[in-house]
């Protein structure tokens, strides 16, 4: 099966999971944190999902599947405990609806990789759902190269990207900026990172001041 990576925007993106267990727990957590607009269909829920009901943080349908309940769906995950009733949701699913199979991954159109987040650092390990114990193995192995502290690295990169592309200098000099960021000294170092802001600010201050 031809794969294509990519990450999608599911702010307020109606999302459907079919399962009330722990592997719909998994599913939806994931998708919380991104912003969908989750609900669940199933007779029965763990108590982690009956937390986030009660929280009003996604939608609970006590009942059984049916196809009519896909209905202006962006994302659906089959992820009950029954085969048939995966394959049920995944055939209920029209062309243009990204389906996710827990049990089958051929029976869905997209899989969900591994993933290891460091604020807006996104890493993502997948094997086409072929052994995502594997992906998972992976995953865990480079979140010891890449630490917590990644997060505020990033946060230091967005922030100087801003203000580097504010500046009145040609694209070559900026990407070589962005580029010098890059370096293992500014990743390791909060007062490197200052002191870099610092000189991107007196540099757009002397190009005021000669204008």
């Amino acid at each position: 099966m031809g794969n294509y990576s990519i990450e999608l925007n599911m702010q307020n993106k109606k999302a459907i999971i079919v399962g009330g267990g722990e592997i719909a727990f998994r599913k939806l957590a994931t998708l919380l944190q991104a912003g969908a607009d989750i609900t669940v269909i199933s007779p029965s829920i763990n108590k982690e999902i009956t937390r986030l009901v009660k929280e009003n943080k996604i939608t609970w349908l006590e009942k059984y599947f049916e196809a009519i309940d896909l209905y202006h769906a962006h994302i659906v995950i089959a992820a009950t405990n029954d085969k048939s009733v995966n394959r049920f949701v995944a055939c209920s699913a029209n062309a243009y609806q990204l389906v996710n199979v827990v049990d089958d991954p051929l029976s869905g159109n997209f899989n969900v990789p591994a993933t290891l987040k460091r604020g807006d650092l996104t890493i993502s390990i997948a094997t086409g759902g072929t052994s995502p114990v594997l992906a998972k193995k992976i995953r865990d192995e480079i979140s010891l190269h890449y630490g917590s502290e990644y997060s505020e690295y990033i946060q230091f990169l967005s922030t100087a990207r801003k203000e580097i592309k504010k500046l009145p200098i040609s694209l070559v000099e900026q990407n070589k900026m962005l580029r010098e960021i890059t370096e293992q000294e500014y990743q390791q170092s909060k007062e490197r990172q200052r002191s870099y802001l610092d000189k991107v600010t007196n540099i757009a201050k002397r190009q005021l001041a000669d204008h």
